[in-house]
């Protein structure tokens, strides 16, 4: 079984997608000696810190970016970082393009047993006044109203959650993420632009639970009363972002999420959540994404610009492509 929208809700993914705006960082509150064991844990993994990264090989040099996906006002540090770097793409490889995007979008709406609960109670009935109380003010942060949300199937739902408020205010106005501005500069040289997942593989992905399955993660979630990521507090992650400490962002939010555990029983679970965040939503992907990319970036440069937390580890897209024969050198955002 899949708990993919358990990770969407509480943990700050690959995208991040879920990255909230600003604010107090909690990790600099940490007691010193859990953040130095944080920050040790996080320097294990190959690649644990850096958002610009050079690939060479064969002669081409191309630009491996870990991007954040809503706005902000800070992704100006790295596309001027960037474009000190290289003057236009020759083609741009990203998670989802604009119009793929848009394309996953009205596939959802033109399907709405994907993402409603078409058949039976509605979400309210099936987690039940308590859980639902529990989820009303973080509806009300995002002007969801609540017999909107009651139709949702809980993967959706926690898809919509996860963005926090300040950040669904500017997406509704257009404001572009790190990703969207790499997009547009690309478009503006006419470099084509690739996407490395689809439509059916992300659907695969995060739609694929059982209705029944779902519900009873929710509940179990919210039972345990951990932090809904993007509409709880979570500029902490923000900061680590632009910090470039993205293996840290990791290691921290996993740390967090344990303060909520008071069961062996539950701690199994959420460890089982965890790892299968980490194979499938993570490594998988990033194996998936290599195998197109290390052909394309032997042969012509590029850019790549996909989720930060994508770029670090064994399994990450850096690890890999090195695997691969590629010399990876870190671009610092900070021109020394």
């Amino acid at each position: 079984m899949t708990r993919i929208l358990l990770a969407i809700l509480f943990f700050i993914t690959s995208l991040p997608v879920h990255a909230a705006c600003d604010g107090p960082s909690e990790f600099d509150a940490l007691p010193s000696e859990r953040r130095a064991e944080l920050e040790a844990r996080a320097a294990n993994a190959p690649f644990h810190e850096g958002i610009l990264w050079q690939a060479k090989k064969n002669g081409h040099t191309s630009y491996i970016v870990g991007t954040m996906h809503i706005p902000d006002p800070r992704h100006s540090i790295v596309m001027d970082r960037l474009t000190s770097e290289l003057d236009a793409p020759e083609q741009l490889f990203m998670e989802l393009s604009h119009a793929d995007q848009q394309a996953f979008q009205h596939h959802l709406t033109a399907n709405p047993a994907l993402t409603l609960i078409t058949d039976g109670p509605s979400l309210i009935d099936r987690l039940g006044d308590e859980n639902w109380a529990k989820l009303q003010p973080h509806l009300s942060a995002l002007g969801l109203p609540g017999f909107v949300a009651a139709n949702y199937q809980p993967w959706f739902l926690g898809m919509t959650l996860s963005i926090p408020p300040c950040a669904m205010t500017e997406l509704r106005e257009g404001k572009p993420g790190l990703d969207r501005l790499i997009e547009l500069w690309s478009t503006e040289a006419n470099a084509p632009v690739q996407s490395l997942d689809n439509t059916k593989s992300l659907l695969d992905l995060l739609a694929s639970d059982p209705l029944h399955e779902q519900v009873s993660d929710f509940k179990w979630s919210l039972s345990l009363g951990l932090p809904i990521a993007g509409v709880d507090s979570n500029a902490t992650l923000t900061a680590l972002y632009f910090q470039e400490k993205i293996q840290l962002f990791w290691e921290y939010t996993q740390d967090k999420a344990q303060d909520y555990i008071t069961t062996p029983e539950d701690k199994a679970r959420l460890d089982a959540i965890t790892a299968e965040l980490q194979a499938e939503l993570i490594n998988a992907r990033n194996l998936a994404w290599v195998d197109t990319l290390a052909p394309e970036l032997a042969a012509a440069p590029a850019v790549v610009a996909v989720g930060a937390l994508h770029l670090p580890g064994d399994d990450g897209v850096l690890n890999l492509l090195s695997l691969r024969g590629f010399a990876l050198t870190r671009v610092p955002l900070v021109q020394q």
